[in-house]
């Protein structure tokens, strides 16, 4: 019982990692794509002066995903405390499902 609980943990922490690798990876490319496309539109706006319409305005930031609700969660956690350990399997398998709806918001 105790080792599935570790590889269960193992699983968990790798999630975790590779979501925030996704994670640093679309960020890094959102940046990139929008610091390369802002000087693109700066320098045909100063080339081009004379034409009609202004330089595109530069994005707005991507907005954060929505926070996240622990305080219930630990709650409910503290009420149920003699049933220890099938709440704290089922609550990394709700923690595991979180970080796969963060990683679809993100996207």
């Amino acid at each position: 019982m105790v080792i599935k609980i570790v590889i269960i943990r193992g699983i968990m922490i790798m999630l975790i990692i590779i979501a925030i690798f996704i994670n640093i990876i679309i960020i890094m490319i959102k940046l990139s794509s929008s610091y390369t496309s802002v000087p693109s539109s700066f320098a045909l706006s100063s080339s081009s002066s004379s034409s009609s319409h202004p330089p595109p305005p530069p994005r707005p930031p991507p907005r954060p995903p929505p926070p996240h609700h622990h305080h219930h969660h630990h709650h409910h956690h503290h009420r149920h405390h003699r049933h220890h350990h099938h709440h704290h399997h089922r609550h990394q398998q709700q923690q595991q499902e979180r970080i796969i709806v963060m990683i679809v918001i993100m996207k």
